[in-house]
């Protein structure tokens, strides 16, 4: 908590952290391994009982890390007014 802050430094965001060595570059090689594989993403819907929310379970291609095993997610939106999920 900023408590002991004078009154301009309490509304201040903190100042970025660094992030380790070599992170830039590992995160581009991961992207651009993972594009190179198709996501092939598959939405079913799932019934997540209030009428105001949409659910789905999801699949999607697989991740070097887990074998190229299929990855599992659920994915849960609001519904519009009129009906149909929000984008």
């Amino acid at each position: 908590m900023f408590i002991g802050l004078p009154p301009p430094g309490r509304t201040a965001p903190p100042p970025l952290l660094p992030g380790p060595p070599g992170f830039d570059a590992c995160r581009q090689r991961l992207l651009t391994e993972s594009r190179a594989h198709g996501l092939d993403a598959r939405f079913a819907p799932a019934d997540a009982g209030p009428a105001l929310l949409g659910a789905y379970d999801v699949e999607f291609g697989g991740h070097r890390v887990r074998g190229r095993r299929r990855g599992a997610a659920a994915v849960i939106v609001r519904r519009r007014a009129g009906g149909g999920d929000r984008p």
